[in-house]
């Protein structure tokens, strides 16, 4: 199973018995690889208890969502975004952008997630590509209400769910630079971001399934706007 990692296998197993992960490399970013879902094990149809699981266990930092994809596309091919600065990755899941933006020469990256697993994983998915920055570990949290230092903020795929557009607001808190990268949000309408450009990255690894959500929308904080 390419390497296979028993403590990412026992948590992806909470969501989907008899799955495992393996190490891949990604088609939008070739450069990087991380521990993800074995293909094989979501590339078939689901029974209705296994559907319950997925629903009730979602291991989001097991597979990379567009969002995610793009935005570490985006800053690989513009490390000026990061380079030398303090970098909050919030909603880290599987350390995608997290790492992207130390592989760009970030001085400084924090990965932050609600979810101990995802924290879990972006551990081991930054030891895997050898993630430094200035001779120093990633940092994680999981408030980054606690966070300070901070010269821009990186969200993908966190506005899923409308209610979670108000923290826009908290982020700006944080730092004025605020980069959101969103496949499952329409439309950010909010006064201090503007939209920058859209992006065509499907989920990784590929289920086998059409992906309805293949596009994503970049959007960055307006220069000298308030929160």
């Amino acid at each position: 199973m390419n390497h296979a990692h028993p403590l990412l296998d026992q948590q992806l197993q909470q969501m989907l018995p008899g799955s495992y992960v393996r190490r891949q490399h990604l088609a939008a970013c070739p450069e990087l690889q991380l521990w993800l879902v074995a293909p094989e094990c979501i590339n078939r149809p689901f029974s209705a208890e296994e559907q319950q699981r997925i629903a009730a266990y979602p291991a989001y930092w097991a597979v990379c969502w567009p969002g995610g994809l793009a935005m570490a596309r985006y800053i690989l091919d513009h490390p000026q975004l990061v380079r030398n600065k303090a970098v909050l990755d919030l909603g880290c899941g599987s350390g995608l952008v997290a790492i992207a933006a130390a592989r760009a020469g970030a001085k400084r990256v924090i990965a932050c997630d609600l979810d101990q697993q995802a924290l879990a994983a972006c551990r081991a998915n930054a030891e895997l590509n050898q993630t430094r920055q200035n001779n120093n570990e990633l940092e994680f949290c999981t408030d980054f209400h606690r966070t300070d230092g901070i010269d821009i903020v990186l969200a993908a795929d966190l506005l899923y769910d409308h209610h979670n557009h108000t923290l826009l607001d908290e982020f700006m808190t944080i730092s004025q630079q605020v980069w959101l990268s969103e496949s499952r949000a329409a439309d950010i309408q909010h006064p201090a971001f503007d939209h920058i450009g859209q992006h065509h990255y499907a989920t990784e690894p590929d289920s086998g399934h059409p992906d309805p959500y293949a596009t994503s929308l970049l959007y960055c904080s307006r220069p000298g706007a308030k929160q």
